[in-house]
């Protein structure tokens, strides 16, 4: 998994962007992200549109990543929504095409 970090603000970014969308600057490097990370907060949908709407209902998640970096993505298909909470430990588990990156629940 990767994303772009401003080398003159910090920020970074994913999916990798050209410019930084926090101070504008075009001098990033890419970094490699550990794919760990927390739940920050979620909710379950149940009415989906386009690629996520035959994955009804999922967890929509902001994951909170070990290097500080937070990013929208969703659980898996088979994770135990009732056992989704904020705080639970995720990592990556793969990136759907047309979706984004999906991660499950760390053990």
């Amino acid at each position: 998994m990767n994303a772009m970090k401003c080398n003159d603000c910090g920020f970074s970014s994913t999916p990798p962007m050209p410019v930084c969308p926090s101070c504008g600057s075009e001098n990033l490097s890419a970094v490699e992200l550990s794919g760990k990370g927390q739940i920050y907060t979620y909710t379950i949908v149940h009415m989906g549109f386009g690629r996520m709407q035959e994955r009804c209902p999922y967890a929509l998640v902001v994951a909170e990543l070990e290097e500080g970096l937070k990013m929208t993505t969703a659980l898996i298909e088979g994770t135990d929504l009732e056992k989704v909470a904020v705080g639970d430990a995720i990592e990556f588990d793969h990136t759907a095409e047309g979706i984004g990156p999906l991660f499950r629940k760390s053990a």
